[in-house]
């Protein structure tokens, strides 16, 4: 069986659309756990409607304290062999669950992943996380890797199924933004092996025209937080195989690109991802994971942050970032 922890909080514009994609899933062992955060719509009847309708849904009522709590919330009463999450504004297509536990069944893997459409309402624009075809399994060493480079394996948990015993003693933490990062960046450290299978089953909806219009937040700054202890964690394990460090600066990477976003400049963190490209140049240059536009990115941020600037704005504006 698979639980599904669902957080939801005032989201009653998009959380019937979301639940239909739930409960019609082709695998049908499921256990769907609806967190109702404290909301103050109507998400909280959608939920009663849904969980008198399905006997597989189960519904949690509690005061708003944030996805964090309620996605621990959901955790301490799971009940499946494999655990996932969704966010309720997205949705996944109808043999998800199927498809991921294919993919177990032909390789064991502690973790499975499923490639992800990002869809911007207001533009209309869609970019997704199919770089190949079929299924490519990761050792642990090898997954972390990829996750540091936010690589097909992503760093969301919306996109995954973990079993159960990997995470049974890890629980999301107190981060603003990120925290599914640190939560899968620990599953990942107590597996064995994780799979990446590239076709399109989550559908990651952005609502809106981005963070230019609503300027910087200051919880971009957990970016950099988790950015640093996920990175740290990693090297305390030893490993040697990988440039574990490219992917901390690939994150310092996405908090600039927020401030740029945002209008909005920390010059002191501009000054350290700054360093730290330039003292580590040698190894990105040679590093063929990385394609050519990133590395062009990583030496513009690292020697001209001003043009960066500039074209980073076109680039969002172009396509409706």
């Amino acid at each position: 069986m698979i639980s599904i922890i669902i957080p939801i909080y005032n989201a009653e514009n998009y959380l019937k659309r979301c639940l239909d994609s739930v409960v019609s899933q082709t695998y049908k062992d499921l256990e769907i756990i609806l967190i109702d955060d404290g909301s103050t719509d109507k998400s909280a009847q959608i939920c009663d409607e849904y969980c008198h309708s399905d006997k597989r849904v189960v519904v949690i009522h509690k005061k708003n304290e944030g996805v964090v709590k309620a996605r621990n919330t959901g955790l301490t009463i799971a009940h499946g062999d494999f655990i996932g999450f969704i966010d309720s504004d997205d949705y996944i297509v109808q043999d998800m669950y199927q498809y991921m536990i294919k993919i177990y069944d032909s390789t064991g893997a502690d973790i499975v992943c499923c490639g992800v459409s990002r869809r911007y309402r207001g533009s209309g624009k869609e970019y997704n996380t199919r770089y190949f075809e079929g299924v490519r399994l990761y050792d642990k060493e090898e997954a972390l890797y990829k996750f540091q480079l936010n690589d097909d394996i992503g760093v969301a948990a919306w996109n995954k199924i973990f079993k159960k015993e990997i995470i049974a003693k890890i629980e999301f933490e107190n981060y603003k933004r990120m925290d599914d990062a640190r939560f899968v960046c620990r599953a990942i450290q107590n597996s064995k092996s994780v799979a990446y299978g590239a076709q399109i089953k989550y559908i990651y909806e952005i609502r809106g025209n981005s963070l230019t219009q609503s300027g910087f937040n200051e919880n971009a700054y957990d970016i950099l937080k988790v950015a640093d202890v996920n990175f740290k964690s990693i090297s305390a394990m030893g490993l040697v195989k990988y440039d574990y460090f490219i992917g901390q600066i690939i994150w310092y990477i996405v908090f600039s690109n927020e401030m740029i976003k945002g209008n909005y400049v920390d010059y002191l963190v501009i000054r350290k991802i700054k360093k730290m490209i330039r003292d580590n140049w040698g190894i990105i240059k040679r590093n063929n994971d990385l394609k050519l536009v990133r590395k062009i990115q990583l030496f513009m941020v690292g020697n001209c942050f001003f043009m960066y600037s500039i074209l980073y704005r076109m680039h969002c504006k172009v396509n409706g970032k």
